[in-house]
């Protein structure tokens, strides 16, 4: 959904979508990436300790349908929390 919603919109392009989290990894360590989605729940790893992997810290948001992770996430200073399901008015504004 994001990704279809960024393609339709004048929004910077997307480095890549992955649905293993840790295939990610050499492309977000290796490129300028402005801005990291995260799930809470992946395969293998949660966002949070996805992010705590990182050598070089990114900005970020919590893209998550659970909301209780949500102080984990401003913690570790996310930029937002967006409860799923998310609407496109909340990505389109809230950028």
């Amino acid at each position: 959904m994001l990704g279809d919603f960024v393609s339709k919109n004048s929004l910077p392009e997307t480095g890549g979508k992955f649905e293993e989290p840790l295939q990610a990894l050499p492309l977000i360590e290796a490129r300028q990436v402005d801005l990291l989605f995260l799930d809470i729940r992946m395969p293998d790893i949660s966002g949070i300790e996805f992010f705590k992997s990182l050598t070089v810290k990114r900005k970020w948001i919590f893209t998550t349908a659970y909301s209780e992770f949500a102080i984990d996430g401003f913690e570790l200073k996310a930029m937002d929390y967006l409860l799923k399901p998310v609407s496109f008015e909340k990505i389109y504004y809230g950028l």
